[in-house]
């Protein structure tokens, strides 16, 4: 017998080198791509790095790499599109933040981002629906949580929704106090939707939040005299008009005296701009088909003098009308290089452009570059004001400005002497630059707010501080529930102390009262034996790309077969259960059918390794009966016992290393199966061999079954 169970473990060990040593096989040549997938989170790691270094591009190529090994996970895909936002591609950043999503709907922040990127993109609508998302369930410790409301209300502002933008833009504002911070444009935008709903007090109220934090805001102080103009407050109207003709002189040509409330009369305008525009458009249209030298002077003074009027008549007040002025610009002072005898200066703009002299006499250059920008704003067709202009700049150090006065310069007099001094100073002024070019833009959603710097690095930090648009710190950090694998699994068990323990009832309780010999090693300390067994599982298991090093994983299912062979004769001492003696049914295995959840913690020192010690509940299916029988010729002996458990529960402490897709587990299993027992005993009559004796007893019992398992699993 004891050579028997030798052969038994020598086999069994053979088998398990040979799987384990066939497993690390296929591991060997499946190293690339096992490298591949555990580099995933390496090369988001990666392009985190070259983020914080302001790297945006070698991001992009270390996210798409990860992207390419990992198209399913949505990590990778978040930070290449939040790349792609602070770089001002929509587009891209909506498609990955999309399929973000896609992969991990539960993450608000994504929706945060992308509703940035359609509403930097125009697409209100899209837009409004993120935020209502990342809304359902705020964040109220969120330091931005402010910003998402107001840029909500902004989306329903543009989207002419102006009912949900006041409560959106209340509810910015009011979160925003709370840490003494006043959101931008807020009350700008709150005032419009007042204007554009008629409440035009309401509206007054929040233009004077506006004015008060900026006395320059043009459009705020407009809209504001047009409030009182609507509600016949004309004095305070008057008042208003006669601020903003201060603020840009330009308009006093047309809109003073009994004009001055025309001002505000913007269906006019527009109207007068309009026709101005068709009319010098066909004036230079004759210009171009005409073969008359004389009739091209008057065409061009006349194309001329349109342009002007719809300059001085246009207002940039609304986006609009800010494309429409630089169109008129753009026209004006092409037609005023082209004319051969210049049109005479404006009186007002004369007056700006002494007083401009007179400044620059004294030094005071600020001065003098506001009395240069009112003299250009009246004749934006001088060439000697942008000339004077760029020379202020400067001495102000201003020096981008002043190549864009000196270039306008260079277009409106292309006869003139000092050309080349003019262009050799450009050259100077960008040398003067070269290291300090703001090369890199990144602005907020609704445009209102940038950050503009020389280097990415410095763009993406002030970017951070404008908006919450990152978030890369803390998921890497705190996304600590692991993602779920599936896996299948093969291994040996062992009969570990006590499996199989017979219920210690005692002698006495048994009918009738004796203690013959078979009963006693039934009874006393018996044990069903167990020879080594084997178990095959599939599930839910660890993740093998882990980003952090620590995480918590809990695994939803796992189910599992496992068998092993009863083994009577490893009773030692036994004469009744000699192996000689065992029917073929003795020796019948046990098994069972397994459903359980597994919960752990796993460790990930490195990429690709992964430790994890778990605990695993489950559910036993036991579906086989024990049953045990010898026939000599003086007596037999029958035990059987019916599976009587109702899904006994099961219980697993164990832990496992893996690498890339492969994982050697330990572990130990123990259950309790409830059987309901029969044992007959007969013998023969040592006198008259045709009469039996017979005993039987019937008795209930739970048997612990505890094994320890080796096994190894693959993952996908």
């Amino acid at each position: 017998m004891t050579a028997n169970r030798f052969s038994f473990c020598k086999n069994n060990f053979k088998k398990a080198l040979f799987l384990i040593s066939t497993c690390f096989f296929v591991l060997i040549l499946s190293s690339q791509k096992a490298h591949s997938q555990g580099g995933y989170m390496s090369l988001c790691s990666g392009g985190l790095t070259l983020e914080e270094q302001g790297n945006f591009d070698g991001a992009i190529e270390k996210y798409s790499t990860a992207i390419t090994l990992k198209p399913d996970l949505w990590n990778a895909y978040s930070y290449r599109g939040k790349v792609y936002y602070r770089k001002g591609k929509y587009d891209l950043a909506i498609s990955d933040l999309t399929k973000a999503i896609e992969f991990s709907k539960n993450k608000l922040f994504l929706y945060h981002v992308r509703g940035n990127s359609y509403l930097a993109n125009k697409n209100y609508e899209k837009a409004i629906a993120d935020y209502n998302v990342v809304l359902t369930k705020p964040n109220l410790k969120d330091p931005q949580l402010y910003q998402i409301y107001l840029y909500r209300a902004e989306a329903y502002y543009f989207n002419k929704q102006y009912e949900q933008a006041i409560i959106d833009f209340k509810e910015s504002i009011k979160i925003a106090a709370k840490t003494n911070t006043t959101p931008t444009n807020s009350h700008f935008y709150l005032a419009n939707s007042y204007f554009e709903l008629k409440k035009y007090t309401e509206a007054i109220q929040e233009y004077d939040l506006v004015i008060s934090a900026n006395s320059y805001n043009t459009t705020a102080i407009f809209y504001q005299g047009l409030c009182y103009y609507k509600i016949d407050e004309i004095e305070k109207a008057k008042t208003i008009a006669l601020k903003l003709i201060e603020m840009s002189p330009s308009k006093e040509i047309y809109f003073s005296g009994s004009n001055l409330l025309d001002l505000y009369n913007m269906e006019m305008r527009r109207k007068v701009v309009n026709q101005a525009l068709i009319t010098a458009n066909a004036e230079l249209k004759e210009y171009y088909t005409s073969t008359s030298k004389t009739i091209q002077t008057v065409k061009l003074a006349s194309a001329f003098a349109q342009l002007d009027k719809a300059w001085l008549y246009s207002s940039g007040i609304e986006k609009s009308d800010r494309d429409i002025s630089d169109t008129i610009l753009n026209k004006i002072c092409k037609v005023y290089s082209l004319m051969k005898e210049s049109p005479d200066l404006p009186e007002l703009a004369r007056k700006y452009l002494v007083q401009a002299n007179a400044s620059m006499e004294n030094k005071k250059y600020t001065d003098a570059l506001g009395s240069y920008n009112k003299a250009i704003s009246i004749a934006p067709y001088y060439p000697l004001a942008y000339y004077n202009r760029s020379l202020v700049n400067e001495l102000l150090s201003y020096y981008s400005a002043a190549i864009t006065d000196m270039k306008k310069y260079i277009e409106l007099s292309p006869n003139a002497t000092n050309l080349r001094s003019a262009q050799d100073k450009i050259y100077e002024w960008e040398g003067n630059i070269k290291s300090t070019v703001n090369k890199y833009t990144f602005a907020s959603a609704d445009g209102n707010n940038k950050a503009v710097s020389n280097s990415e690095k410095d763009m993406n930090n002030m970017a951070i501080d404008i908006e919450n648009v990152t978030a890369n710190k803390i998921e890497k950090v705190t996304d600590n529930k692991a993602r779920q694998g599936f896996f299948m699994g093969y291994g040996l068990s062992t009969p570990r102390k006590n499996f199989g323990l017979a219920p210690t009832t005692s002698l006495s309780s048994f009918s009738p009262e004796d203690s013959m010999e078979w009963k006693n090693e039934i009874f006393d300390q018996g044990r069903i034996g167990a020879k080594s067994g084997w178990y095959a599982e599939i599930g839910v298991g660890l993740d093998m790309d882990q980003v952090a090093k620590v995480q918590f994983h809990y695994n939803p299912f796992v189910f599992s077969y496992s068998r092993n062979k009863l083994d009577w004769s490893s009773r030692s001492g036994s004469s009744l259960f000699n192996e000689t003696n065992l029917n073929v049914d003795s020796t019948k295995a046990l098994q069972s059918f397994e459903m359980a959840q597994r919960y752990g913690i796993s460790f990930a020192p490195i990429p690709n390794l992964v430790g994890a010690f778990y605990y695993r509940i489950g559910v036993s299916f036991p579906f086989t009966g024990i049953a045990l029988q010898y026939d000599t010729p003086k007596e037999s002996f029958k035990l059987t016992g019916s599976n009587n458990s109702i899904m006994p529960f099961n219980h697993t402490l164990g832990f496992s290393v893996s690498y890339a897709f492969v994982t050697l587990s330990y572990e130990w299993y123990s259950t309790k199966l409830k059987y309901e027992f029969n044992a007959i005993h007969r013998t023969k009559n040592p006198v008259d061999p045709n009469i039996f004796f017979e005993e039987e007893i019937e008795f209930n019992g739970k048997l612990p079954v505890k094994t320890n398992r080796i096994g190894i699993s693959i993952h996908f």
